[in-house]
Formats: structure tokens, sequence, C-alpha cells
């Protein structure tokens, strides 16, 4: 299990083109996104997040769950198509 900690911050195309003219070795990810619950919302209300990923071709199944604070518990595995 992982904790995760996540500060998003909005940024326009020009200033992000800009940023990441400062960094070298950016690696591109292409990302498919799939997020899931029951009929009945019972994740949503434990307020816990269900995905499956696909990155560059691999799929990844992450459950995130709330931790005391801001944190979160993160448990991810490769799983099958």
């Amino acid at each position: 299990m992982g904790r995760e900690f996540e500060l998003k911050y909005r940024c326009a195309d020009a200033d992000f083109e800009g940023l990441t003219a400062d960094f070298s070795g950016f690696q591109t990810i292409e990302m498919e996104t799939t997020y899931y619950d029951n009929a009945s919302g019972d994740f949503s209300r434990r307020k816990w997040t269900f995905r499956r990923r696909m990155e560059n071709g691999n799929s990844i199944c992450t459950l995130k769950t709330p931790m005391k604070g801001l944190g979160r518990a993160e448990f991810e595995t490769e799983c099958g198509d």
C-alpha cells in the first residue's frame, strides 16, 4: 500500500509549454482512464475511487481510500485486459 498526497494546479497551455521546456527527459504517457462504482454508489459514498487506467498499453487497476489527514491509501496492480 502506498500513501498519496496530491496537489493539482491549473496552467494555461502557453505557461505549460514554458514550464516543460525547463525540464529535460520528459516522457510522454498516453492514458485512458475509466472509473467504476456499483449501482448503489457505495464507492462514492465511502469516498473510495476505483479505476482502470491504460498507460501506454498496460492496464493498471487502482483503489484509493481515505486516510486520516489529507492523504489517501493507494492500492495498485497490473490487471489483465
